[in-house]
């Protein structure tokens, strides 16, 4: 990715400037077990006219829940403003690059 590329070396530039990234996995509704801690994170929804019994998880029944997706994105932290609109610079130009 260009905008890495552009940050490294804006850090070798700025040794001085202190710039903390990381990278993390975003799901907007997981699947998870009864058992599970994020078990409060499940959405169950009562059985419908075709006769189901048992509730199910909306995700089984919502296309539109069933179809997210999970993202990775990408951070960047910085001390103060003055190096945030220096950050933002560089990706606006290798963004439209």
């Amino acid at each position: 990715m260009r905008f890495k590329k552009a940050i490294r070396e804006y850090q070798i530039a700025n040794p001085d400037h202190i710039l903390l990234e990381d990278t993390v996995a975003l799901s907007p509704y997981t699947l998870h077990g009864y058992d599970e801690p994020g078990a409060l994170q499940k959405v169950l929804i009562g059985k419908d006219e075709g006769g189901d019994k048992d509730p199910q998880d909306v995700a089984s029944r919502s296309t539109i829940v069933g179809s997210l997706e999970r993202v990775t994105i990408f951070r960047m932290y910085v001390e103060d403003e003055e190096k945030k609109c220096n950050l933002l610079a560089i990706w606006e130009r290798e963004k439209n690059a």
